[in-house]
């Protein structure tokens, strides 16, 4: 009989990571409301990756499958949509920390990769190359992609 991992969700390097059995329905739950330049799959381990904005709801599909699943008390709650009566501040005002954060790159990564993950997620998130309905949420993730990385290169990480 296989082992199957018991559901949690896990906080490491700024970004969320889910460990949960095979369900058909919660896979498809996050290929449907995480944006793919948000979420990873990685098969050696069996677990989702996700970064940025989505981590909040990635941990609401999961407690909605898996009611029961291991979450940090700081996840468990606020599950819900956010409203604000004013704009949240942007996620890049918080220094190199939050920059390499909103371009889900760890603290010791080198230049050189913070320049290739970069021009990647430019590449997955440019307007032009996404269907009309996903342009808006694009453009902002590329106003935030965009603003992180000039912010790294003016501190000589990228």
């Amino acid at each position: 009989m296989p082992h199957f991992p018991p559901p949690r969700a896990t906080d490491r390097d700024g970004k969320t990571v889910l460990t949960f059995p095979y369900h058909p329905e919660l896979i498809a739950a996050i290929k449907r409301d995480i944006a793919p330049y948000a979420r990873s799959y990685d098969p050696d381990s069996k677990a989702w990756t996700i970064c940025g904005d989505y981590r909040q709801r990635a941990v609401a599909l999961l407690l909605r499958y898996f009611p029961a699943a291991d979450v940090p008390p700081a996840r468990r709650f606020n599950t819900g949509p956010r409203h604000h009566s004013t704009p949240p501040p942007p996620r890049t005002a918080g220094g190199s920390a939050a920059h390499l954060a909103a371009l889900c790159v760890t603290p010791d990564a080198p230049p050189e990769i913070v320049r290739a993950v970069y021009r990647t997620w430019c590449k997955l998130c440019h307007p032009d190359a996404l269907p009309a309905p996903e342009r808006g949420r694009a453009h902002r993730r590329m106003v935030e992609i965009n603003g992180a990385y000039e912010a790294l290169r003016a501190e000589g990480k990228a």
